[in-house]
């Protein structure tokens, strides 16, 4: 999200300049071609037949215009229009997508644990982003060179493996032979890395197994044209016009030479309680975890498990066996093991409470739970300058008066987006967006943050708290009393 205290750059750089691409589908996709993080619903609509590219140029200000804000309110790419409907952030804009016209690539209705590990992939993506950042942005003109090349390539050389060691395995893709929306999301930012000025610029050769992924995503998707052929825009013709030298030609893929039909959809899913708990790993002060344990909570499907980070506990091999990266929160359920809050909390809906996700009878609400949720980074990254500080786990911002005023900015306008005169982001009842976000609002309304960092919670997000508790009274408790070490409790030590 922009603003001065995001981490997150859901934003790629606009190039120089950008061909217009006439729109003949239903839905609008406003991205311009470059953009690795607009790739992925671009090439879902084009694969679906539901849409196509409207150039939002960024280099002429269109993101910031009104007509463009009414789409996406954050002024950003990609965006989508679908009839009224609009929608902003990646992630949300192909969840959406699949939702409403194309579950062959999340089977939301047949099988939550394979959405599962297709949100797992797509969250945990993140750790390659950072490290990808590093080497294309830096070829495409994005962003300045790290100071050390050599080490960025070799730390985007390891999250990449890893990225695949975790997800993909000896498969094609996240699920096997045929692809998912996490293979969507990931496979621009891929191709990117494997054109020749990575390696001509930079020195970075990506892994035989990139290669290999690309050729097969590429041979199964035809609208994966788009990422080598958009008027002299794709990512490999604007790769191609960075080269410093001359380079070899890529390898050219035939898009959708190798098409494999999707396997035919299991029985529905049929929401029982299983019949032993899941287990929750957390510690009760992570507000990134209290979501996903009040869930379960409230669902009566799960109980809470300490993991205690403090004593290495998430490092031991016990816990990797569940959470690979070595990360709280993680669940697991019989035999299932999953990680990343926003993974958990989704697949909790879809195996065993549709109320606070209801993907299979309205994907325009799950579109705007996806929003909120995504959005929420925004907010984050201000959030970690006022609580994380006064928990211990980081150090105070050198403008602390300037930090709380970010702060409560980045709060006001998630609300004014996203929840709006509603109580919640879905209206009068709790989504999961709501379960997220509620840890987070509930610590920085602690007495021992205006205490220590003279930040008061604004007035909505306090009436939020109060809603949240009253509509979900008996999991919220967690907050509050978690033998010493609830959120509520862990603040009032440091005071």
């Amino acid at each position: 999200m922009g603003g001065a205290c995001s981490g997150k750059p859901a934003d790629d750089p606009a190039p120089p300049a950008a061909v217009a691409a006439k729109t003949a589908g239903k839905a609008k996709i406003y991205a311009m071609p470059p953009s690795q993080n607009s790739c992925g619903s671009i090439l879902l609509a084009l694969d679906l037949g539901v849409g196509e590219l409207e150039l939002c140029d960024l280099m002429k200000g269109e993101h910031k215009t009104p007509e463009h804000l009414a789409i996406h309110p954050y002024g950003q790419i990609p965006a989508l229009k679908d009839g009224d409907f609009c929608l902003g952030e990646g992630n949300a804009i192909i969840r959406y997508l699949a939702l409403k016209y194309g579950k062959q690539y999340y089977p939301f209705d047949t099988s939550p644990q394979t959405c599962g590990k297709i949100d797992f992939a797509m969250d945990a993506f993140s750790n390659v982003y950072k490290t990808h950042t590093q080497i294309v942005y830096t070829v495409m003109g994005f962003g300045a060179a790290p100071t050390d090349q050599p080490a960025a390539n070799e730390a985007y050389v390891a999250a990449l493996n890893k990225w695949f060691d975790i997800h993909v395995k000896d498969q094609k893709f996240v699920t096997g032979d045929f692809p998912s929306i996490a293979d969507f999301k990931v496979a621009p930012f891929m191709f990117s890395a494997i054109q020749p000025a990575a390696k001509i610029n930079l020195g970075f050769e990506a892994p035989a197994r990139v290669f290999k992924y690309c050729e097969d995503f590429i041979a199964q998707v035809g609208a994966s044209k788009f990422l080598m052929e958009a008027g002299g825009f794709s990512i490999q013709e604007f790769m191609k016009s960075k080269e410093d030298s001359a380079g070899d030609a890529p390898k050219r893929y035939t898009p959708g030479s190798k098409v494999i039909k999707a396997p035919a959809p299991g029985d529905i899913w049929k929401q029982t309680k299983p019949t032993e708990k899941l287990k929750v790993y957390l510690m009760p002060p992570s507000q990134n975890s209290v979501g996903s344990a009040m869930l379960a909570l409230d669902l009566d499907v799960g109980v809470t498990e300490l993991c205690d980070l403090m004593s290495g506990a998430h490092k031991k091999p016990e816990h990797l066996a569940i959470h690979p990266y070595g990360q709280i929160p993680a669940i697991k359920d019989g035999g299932f093991c999953l990680g990343e809050g926003n993974s958990i909390m989704r697949y909790l809906s879809l195996a065993y409470g549709s109320k606070y996700y209801p993907a299979a009878t309205d994907p325009q609400a799950c579109g705007k739970i996806d929003f909120a949720m995504e959005a929420f980074s925004a907010v984050y990254e201000c959030h970690t300058q006022i609580v994380y500080p006064v928990l211990g786990f980081g150090a105070a911002p050198e403008d602390q008066p300037a930090a709380n005023k970010a702060y409560t900015d980045a709060i006001n306008k998630w609300f004014e987006i996203h929840v709006k005169g509603q109580k919640f982001v879905s209206g009068d009842k709790p989504s999961i967006a709501d379960f997220k976000v509620a840890p987070f609002f509930y610590s920085a309304m602690q007495p021992v943050m205006k205490k220590k960092m003279g930040f008061d919670l604004p007035e909505r997000a306090v009436r939020f708290c109060n809603d949240f508790k009253a509509a979900v009274p008996t999991a919220s408790k967690y907050m509050d009393d978690a033998g010493g070490f609830s959120i509520k409790e862990f603040c009032a030590s440091k005071e």
